[in-house]
């Protein structure tokens, strides 16, 4: 199965009347071309996506001739039309032609799948570091927390960001924060080592020069390689529903604890809200140069549920030696010429599964194009955002998490009129009325008044995350702010919180 092919399939072709006609304009106008229930107000595209119209009837025909005959499609047919979306996915994510080759992205089904990839496949030994952040999205937190349940016990260094803060903050907190693992790798540590790392907040701030000499020194005459450091590192967080500085904390954890394989240093970057919503990936790949990067099609970029690129630079391929589950074409490691030979061909089958959702990638980028392509998209939906967090925030009478717009995009943040901590951000927190708040909210929200932007706790309080899409104006937040004025009174009502 080779990746290289051929003359693009015309079932992948634009071929719908609608795009040689003009586009309605940004805003309500669009959603005659998604299929929401019409009472239904949808601030919370983040989670799932959305698929345009459009884009499903293009996939049709191509369900269709799945149906029409099995086995000359998944043995014949699917595979040059993957080959295809994967090429046109990896001129998305290059800023200049040929940055990100075609054989270094490969379709998984979600970006959680994706990661679970790449850090089982990691070999891990005594005394390895995982770093992950408090703000990590729930199935990789929980991950992490499974490979240091099970030998051998790789250690968790997390960093921690309370938001509102700052980018320079965050990247100052960053480099103190990798250069405690980084001392960490270099001292001579026993087997009942304890399982996690001392905080950057518990380290001086020592000078700069003297620490960067120490790394090269210990990263060139060490007898053996030091212990293996995987960061993962989100582009956008999930919630809080902000970008992070992340092509700068990858050249920051490079600068203090090394670069290259023989540093055994290691980026892994959750991308999951990038493609479509990043305006800057490519930029940021080619800055960053990372060592893996794992980013869902279907949420910002309009594909078909599921959907997702997993990026592995060549150089790094020798690292994914299976998938998941393993696939028929797996090489065993004895028979292979060399570390990453089959990696693409491993992901084209791991098994049967519905493979229109990777395809719809081509249709779901014909329409982005017919829109406007990717900067008016974005920049509609940063206006949007923007203008409808500051109307919220004013008819709740609470706080934007942003305001000024310097880490959030498509998605912003606004604090709930619900009762916040009072003894800090991570101290006496009550776990079970929180998923009481949770379940009411949602209760509240989905069931009762048919729209929905989710509720999260973070730094003491509770906010609400909102989705800016082509098809939400101002009006849209104003009518989710009265609806949630009304929640959060509701819940503090029911559940006594004024009394407290």
């Amino acid at each position: 199965m080779s990746s290289r092919s051929s003359d693009p399939h015309p079932l992948l072709a634009p071929t719908l009347p609608l795009y040689s006609s003009t586009p309605p304009p940004l805003g309500h106008a669009l959603k005659t071309h998604f299929s929401f229930d019409p009472s239904y107000v949808n601030l919370n595209h983040g989670s799932y996506g959305s698929l345009p119209s459009p884009v499903l009837d293009a996939i049709k025909p191509i369900a269709a001739l799945a149906e029409a005959n099995p086995d000359k499609f998944h043995r014949f047919e699917y595979i040059p039309m993957l080959a295809e979306v994967r090429r046109r996915l990896a001129s998305l994510m290059s800023e200049k032609e040929g940055d990100v080759s075609v054989d270094e992205v490969v379709c998984v089904p979600n970006a959680s799948h994706g990661i679970s990839t790449v850090l089982r496949n990691f070999i891990w030994e005594e005394g390895d570091i995982v770093i992950d952040c408090n703000t990590t999205y729930g199935s990789v937190g929980r991950t992490v927390q499974y490979l240091n349940d099970v030998p051998p016990h790789p250690k968790i260094a997390q960093f921690t960001m309370l938001f509102p803060t700052t980018r320079t903050k965050i990247l100052e907190d960053w480099r103190l924060h990798v250069r405690a693992v980084q001392q960490t790798r270099l001292q001579n540590e026993s087997p009942t080592a304890p399982t996690t790392v001392s905080s950057s907040n518990e380290t001086q701030h020592e000078s700069g020069t003297t620490q960067q000499s120490q790394q090269k020194q210990s990263n060139t005459t060490a007898n053996k390689k030091l212990p293996k450091v995987v960061a993962i590192i989100d582009s956008i967080i999930s919630v809080p529903g902000v970008s992070l500085p992340w092509a700068e904390m990858v050249q920051i954890l490079r600068e203090e604890c090394g670069g290259g394989e023989d540093a055994n240093v290691w980026s892994v970057i959750d991308a999951a809200h990038s493609i479509g919503q990043e305006v800057t990936l490519p930029k940021s790949i080619s800055l960053a140069q990372p060592d893996f990067l794992i980013t869902n099609c279907h949420k910002w970029l309009f594909t078909k549920r599921s959907c997702a690129v997993l990026y592995v630079p060549k150089r790094n391929q020798h690292v994914i030696k299976t998938t998941f589950p393993t696939s028929a074409t797996y090489i065993p490691l004895k028979d292979r010429k060399e570390g990453g030979e089959g990696f693409a061909d491993m992901f084209t089958w791991t098994g049967t599964i519905d493979f229109i959702p990777y395809l719809s990638a081509a249709h779901a980028l014909h329409f982005r194009s017919w829109l406007g392509g990717e900067r008016v998209i974005n920049e509609y939906c940063r206006k949007v955002g923007r203008e409808g967090a500051k109307k919220m925030s004013e008819i709740l009478g609470t706080e934007e998490m942003d305001p000024k717009g310097e880490y959030e995009f498509n998605m912003v943040n606004v604090a709930l009129p619900l009762p916040s901590s009072k003894k800090g951000p991570d101290t006496g927190i009550d776990i079970e009325l929180l998923k009481k708040i949770d379940g009411l909210y949602k209760q509240k929200m989905i069931l009762e008044r048919n729209m929905f932007s989710p509720a999260y706790w973070h730094n003491g309080k509770w906010w609400t995350r909102c989705s800016a899409q082509v098809w939400v104006e101002v009006e849209d937040f104003e009518k989710v702010a009265l609806a949630l004025k009304e929640v959060c009174k509701e819940i503090v009502d029911e559940l006594g919180l004024d009394k407290e």
